[in-house]
């Protein structure tokens, strides 16, 4: 038998989510426990997830009163944002391409991109720049995130990320901000 350490999670119905190192998710309640292995999805069934937790306003909640308690699908990505930045910018491109709004973008922006930005800028930079340059609705996340000038080294990358995508400068296009 495996030792397991996971971290346990309540929800407010009372569903519990325990997460283990190897990104295994098992859902209980006094009906049904299920197993959900984010690795058995596509990036896209995982993006429905995503927004699917985001729609029936476990996401929204949470945000709004800055409550760490977040839906399954975001601490997936959150995990994934601390330990495999390029691979969770992937995964964070397919969500922001099924996005069908822009609370649901700034949602992205303002959370997991922007922790994307200031704990692995330099790790991403150039894979950001690849695909944005492709891809305006990523482009328009990028203009949710808030970076300080002062406290993040990236800022002058994300800079002229904004300036590239006129964001900034003589008669700029509209943000998410």
């Amino acid at each position: 038998m495996h030792a397991l350490t996971a971290d346990v999670q309540l929800h407010r119905c009372g569903v519990f989510s325990v997460f283990q190192p190897e990104g295994l998710v098992l859902n209980c309640n006094q009906n049904e426990s299920r197993l959900c292995d984010p690795a058995d999805m596509t990036d896209q069934e995982f993006a429905e997830m995503f927004w699917r937790e985001y729609n029936e306003g476990d996401m929204q909640k949470t945000a709004q009163a800055n409550d760490s308690t977040n839906g399954q699908a975001a601490v997936l990505v959150d995990n994934l944002v601390n330990s495999a930045p390029q691979r969770a910018f992937e995964l964070l491109v397919t969500i922001i391409d099924s996005c069908k709004d822009n609370d649901g973008l700034a949602y992205i922006a303002a959370g997991p991109l922007e922790n994307l930005f200031v704990y692995h800028g330099y790790e991403i930079i150039n894979t950001v720049m690849e695909k944005a340059d492709e891809n305006e609705k990523l482009q328009l996340a990028l203009s949710g995130v808030w970076l300080d000038e002062q406290d993040d080294a990236i800022f002058p990358h994300w800079l002229e990320l904004m300036k590239r995508y006129n964001f900034v400068g003589d008669n700029p296009r509209p943000t998410l901000a």
